[in-house]
């Protein structure tokens, strides 16, 4: 009798909190094997699948399954002629678990970030929190370990920055690694201060750049006004070689001189007449001409 070979080897991989993805390496030998039954342990009522022999992708999944839950599979390949399996060859993998309820970010220094977390009303298979900085290399992380703890910090970081954090549920031991999809988060560490003279705290970035902008406008005012003078000597230069500079300014015509009178002596200075704006009865209001 032909003893039929197992499959190579079977592999577990989560696809979500309550789904599972089982992937077959069928043997070398294959002859007789019309399909691969896979059962999913522990289940009641008990879960099953096939893989069919030519079926690609080589697989099958399982849903409705708990989160965070270890489960084992038995795979064996069925031979239509011994109707019977061979050299059952066993799986095993998690479910993934819930990611944290929420995640906060606190910052703390220039350099120095706290992350909180809440856990997961069922937080089934949860070792700890992985809290990873995104986009920096070489990688910023910490772990929170749960149950026991709810935050870690967070060091290495620079001054002024907005950093996003990304967080995970992971379960302690799996390999590989199992964790939970991600929840974001983001926030600024702090400016380096400096403390002007009245008492205002600004940041050494802004001081940086105010001082920056101040310069530059200093700069272009007196590019601009030696440009116009340039333009303006230019001008008369031009105008003085044309004979046609500008005639000067008109002088105010002379004070009038006090006239002899008839009797030989000085009139007074004219005054322009008195303006009445409102008579009432015989009584008038005068008003001095400026």
């Amino acid at each position: 009798m032909t003893i039929v070979l197992a499959q190579k080897r079977a592999v577990v991989t989560p696809t979500s909190t309550s789904s599972i993805k089982v992937t077959v390496t069928p043997p070398d030998y294959t002859m007789g094997i019309t399909k691969y039954e896979v059962t999913l342990m522990p289940t009641y009522p008990t879960k099953k699948c096939e893989i069919g022999p030519r079926q690609t992708p080589f697989a099958c999944y399982f849903y409705g399954l708990q989160a965070g839950k270890y489960y084992t599979v038995d795979v064996c390949p069925w031979n239509v002629f011994t109707q019977r399996c061979a050299d059952h060859l066993f799986g095993n993998g998690y479910t993934k678990p819930n990611a944290p309820v929420f995640v906060t970010l606190e910052t703390i220094s220039t350099s120095l970030m706290r992350v909180r977390v809440e856990a997961p009303v069922d937080a089934r298979g949860i070792g700890y929190f992985q809290a990873v900085v995104s986009g920096v290399q070489p990688t910023i992380s910490c772990k929170i370990y749960y149950p026991g703890s709810t935050s870690c910090l967070l060091q290495g970081l620079k001054q002024g920055r907005l950093y996003t954090v990304a967080v995970s549920s992971c379960i302690f031991g799996s390999n590989p690694l199992v964790c939970s999809d991600n929840r974001t988060t983001s926030a600024w560490t702090k400016f380096d201060s400096y403390t002007t003279s009245s008492g205002i705290v600004l940041p050494v970035t802004m001081v940086a750049v105010f001082g920056f902008v101040i310069a530059i406008s200093a700069a272009l005012l007196v590019r601009a006004l030696r440009h116009a003078k340039m333009n303006k000597d230019q001008s008369t230069q031009a105008q003085a070689a044309n004979g046609d500079l500008p005639a000067p300014p008109p002088y105010p015509p002379p004070a009038k001189q006090p006239q002899a009178t008839n009797d030989g002596t000085l009139a007074p200075p004219a005054y322009p007449p008195p303006v009445y704006d409102q008579v009432i009865g015989d009584d008038a209001i005068r008003k001095e001409g400026l």
